[in-house]
């Protein structure tokens, strides 16, 4: 395998750092990571956007980044996003203050998962700005009703938003009304 370059938009050093590489095919092979850091499995991410599994589908899934939690996470914050480009692109952007969990898929939330979020003092979600994204976010904040949902505009995602020029500034006004409690239509 080589380093992936250019996937999503995401630097080549966010990528080495995750250990995100693509093949000689254009295969994207993303690491999924024990807490401890050991290889669980890979999420395989084709040029098509057809994605899988290796080892095959069999293994229960986990959430992408638990490597990168801090233990005991003092305090900072949780930022808990849809899919592991967002996630990624959360990880570069807030470096400091805040570790950052990728949900696999909108539909993929599990309920034993809560116990990566308790440990923190504030937990956001952050699901894409679409009907999917925000069913995510309200599964998660039932499953533990202090998150704090970040609506994203009607059509963005989180890295999508921190691609633009004032994109970081957007999304921290976004977690500013996500802690008061308000939100601007999307």
């Amino acid at each position: 395998m080589t380093i992936a370059v250019g996937w999503k938009g995401l630097s080549t050093a966010v990528l080495n750092e995750a250990g995100v590489e693509r093949d000689l095919e254009g295969l994207v092979w993303i690491p999924y990571r024990l807490p401890d850091g050991a290889l669980y499995a890979h999420r395989v991410v084709a040029p098509s956007g057809r994605r899988w599994w290796k080892p095959g589908d069999g293994r229960p899934v986990i959430p992408f980044g638990l490597e990168s939690l801090t233990d005991p996470p003092t305090d900072r914050g949780l930022l808990v996003a849809e899919g592991e480009s967002d996630a990624l692109a959360l990880r570069a952007a807030f470096e400091w203050g805040y570790d950052v969990l990728g949900v696999p898929g909108a539909s993929t939330w599990r309920r034993g998962w809560v116990r990566y979020l308790l440990p923190y003092a504030v937990v956001y979600v952050l699901g894409d700005g679409d009907d999917a994204g925000r069913r995510l976010a309200g599964t998660v904040k039932r499953d533990v009703p202090r998150a704090r949902i970040v609506y994203l505009p009607a059509g963005e995602d989180a890295r999508s938003l921190l691609q633009d020029d004032d994109g970081w500034w957007r999304l921290e006004r976004l977690l500013e009304q996500a802690d008061s409690g308000t939100h601007a239509a999307a």
